[in-house]
C-alpha cells in the first residue's frame, strides 16, 4: 500500500506535536533542565555562578518554546499547501489559528503535571514562533520565486495528493 505525501506531510505535523506534547511533562521541567546546566557546569570546569546558570535555563528554555513553535510553523504550512516554496495568505492564517490553539493546549496540559505551570506568556511565545515562521516562508519564496503551481488545481484548499506531487517541499 502506498501512502500519499500528503498523508505524510501531515503525519510529520502530527509527530512533532506529539514531540512538543512530550516536552511538556515533568521530565522537562525547568528544575531538571537546570540540574543538567549544573552537571555540565562541574563536568566541564566552567566555573559559572548559580545566577548565570539560571539566566542560561531560562534563556534556553524560551529559545526552545520559540524553536519548537518555528519548526511546528513550517511543518503545518507544508502539511496544508504541499510546499514552503509557495506563500499563501490562507495556508498562512490557518497555520497560525492550528499553532495557536496548539500553544494554548499546550500550557494547558501543563497544569496537570506535578512540576510544570502554565504560562499565557509562554503561549504567546510559541505562537511568536509560528508567525515567524509564515514570515520565514513568505520571505523565501519571495526570494526564490518558485514557478512550481501550489499542488491542486485552484490553490484554495489542501490537497489530496493528487497528480501533482511533484512539487518541491
Amino acid at each position: 500500500m502506498r501512502v500519499s505525501r500528503q498523508v505524510v506531510l501531515w503525519l510529520e505535523a502530527v509527530a512533532w506535536m506529539g514531540l512538543i506534547f512530550s516536552f511538556s511533562g515533568d521530565s522537562f521541567a525547568s528544575s531538571h533542565t537546570l540540574a543538567v546546566l549544573q552537571y555540565c557546569n562541574k563536568l566541564f570546569h566552567l566555573s559559572l555562578t548559580g545566577e548565570t546558570l539560571l539566566l542560561l535555563n531560562v534563556v534556553i528554555r524560551k529559545a526552545a518554546h520559540f524553536g519548537n513553535y518555528f519548526v511546528l510553523g513550517l511543518l503545518v504550512y507544508r502539511a496544508l499547501a504541499g510546499s514552503l516554496f509557495r506563500f499563501t495568505l490562507r495556508f498562512a492564517c490557518w497555520t497560525m489559528v492550528a499553532g495557536l490553539l496548539y500553544a494554548l493546549s499546550d500550557e494547558y496540559h501543563q497544569s496537570f503535571t506535578r512540576f510544570r505551570t502554565p504560562s499565557l506568556y509562554d503561549s504567546g511565545l510559541d505562537f511568536v514562533g509560528v508567525v515567524a515562521a509564515q514570515l520565514f516562508i513568505l520571505l523565501t519564496s519571495r526570494l526564490f520565486r518558485s514557478k512550481a503551481p501550489l499542488p491542486g488545481s485552484s490553490g484554495d484548499g489542501p490537497t489530496t495528493g493528487g497528480a501533482s506531487t511533484a512539487t518541491r517541499i
